[in-house]
């Protein structure tokens, strides 16, 4: 998930679009108050150690969530990518792992979209014209995450 790849490498915020940081930053339930905060750190320390990061996190609310994801990731198999603040390059891994997330996230947003302006669009022209877009928007989207599932030429 995205949280889980953020602390993993926290150089791959400054890697997402002022759109990817409000949507992000606008989730409901339990990680709704968890990007705002990690936005709030990076632009106030940019990139920090992990354990700046997990210091600044003590008493907040969500603390326990967090560290979760975070318990949860170390415990996994797949680690040989080192925690890291540095800047990933194109070629890394958790770049493509996160615009892969990135785009599934959007690609919810965008179909209750289209769910909440289907009815509406049948009598209002305004309103179809921005279920149109939200369709084209999510055809896009589909694009882009086939087009990441494509291997890379060496």
């Amino acid at each position: 998930n995205i949280l889980r790849l953020i602390l993993r490498q926290q150089g791959l915020w400054t890697e997402l679009t002022n759109a990817d940081h409000e949507m992000l930053c606008r989730i409901d339930g339990e990680y709704g108050e968890v990007f705002p905060w990690i936005d709030a750190q990076a632009v106030e320390h940019g990139s920090q150690p992990l354990a700046s990061l997990f210091a600044a996190l003590e008493d907040q609310a969500f603390e326990p969530l967090v560290k979760g994801v975070y318990a949860e990731d170390t415990m996994s198999a797949n680690l040989s990518e080192p925690m890291s603040s540095e800047p990933p390059t194109e070629s890394d891994t958790s770049s493509k792992d996160l615009k892969t997330c990135m785009i599934k996230a959007w690609l919810e947003v965008v179909g209750t979209q289209i769910t909440d302006l289907s009815q509406q669009s049948a009598s209002n022209s305004d309103a179809r014209a921005t279920y149109q877009a939200a369709l084209a928007r999510q055809l896009q989207l589909k694009r882009d995450l086939l087009e990441l599932a494509k291997p890379n030429p060496k």
